[in-house]
């Protein structure tokens, strides 16, 4: 069973110094330097003053799941059918980190063995992650087939009940998390797509949130 270990919180004020920075930097190589003059920066602002300081691979975490959400908000989808129909010719896999529990999708399955509880795990790549976080899971807990983002037309498709994963920003690895649709507010929809509201329940902490299609993917 995965365990969450404590997040530390990015404030609104560091989130919109982020957005700013990083439009500052387009055209910079984002390499390890990168990131920690990054991190430098938000340390060194006042908002941070009194508050733990925060590592480099937590900003570029944070930057990279980030990165991962608004590519899928702005990837055509296609119908969920046509992504879970028999004849896909690639099974694409997420996995979930024991560093915070958040699911990523994984670009390579570099090696596998037999821990010493005679559990079968693989050394998972993250996709847009590098080697320094390369990371061993089970993968009867920890491996499943990639969930899949949903089109604004096929918001019909999510009903109460429903296992999803659920793109949460407030934290300072802004990651997808298992979820449960618990209500759901049926609205018209507009030009700017669906604009239906989901109370969804996180499975790791019971939370609730209200949150938009867009954040959510469904399980296969």
């Amino acid at each position: 069973m995965w365990t969450l270990r404590k997040r530390l919180q990015f404030t609104d004020d560091e989130i919109k110094q982020l957005e700013v920075l990083l439009m500052e930097a387009k055209d910079e190589p984002k390499d390890t330097k990168f990131y920690q003059n990054l991190t430098t920066k938000i340390n060194l602002a006042s908002a941070r003053t009194g508050k733990k300081a925060l590592q480099w691979i937590q900003v570029r975490r944070w930057i990279l799941n980030k990165k991962k959400h608004l590519l899928t908000k702005e990837k055509p989808n296609g119908s969920i059918s046509d992504k879970l129909g028999e004849n896909q010719p690639k099974v694409e896999f997420e996995a979930k980190s024991a560093n915070d529990g958040g699911w990523y999708d994984v670009a390579r399955f570099l090696s596998h063995r037999f821990n010493d509880h005679c559990q079968f795990e693989c050394l998972i790549r993250y996709e847009n992650f590098g080697t320094d976080e390369d990371e061993w899971v089970i993968v009867k807990e920890a491996v499943r087939r990639r969930s899949v983002p949903i089109d604004s037309d096929e918001c019909y498709r999510v009903a109460v009940g429903d296992h999803v994963i659920c793109f949460h920003e407030m934290e300072s690895n802004a990651c997808y998390f298992d979820a449960h649709v618990m209500e759901i507010q049926r609205k018209r929809h507009d030009i700017r797509g669906c604009r239906c509201r989901f109370l969804i329940r996180y499975d790791h902490d019971s939370v609730q949130e209200t949150v938009s299609l867009e954040r959510i993917c469904c399980r296969p």
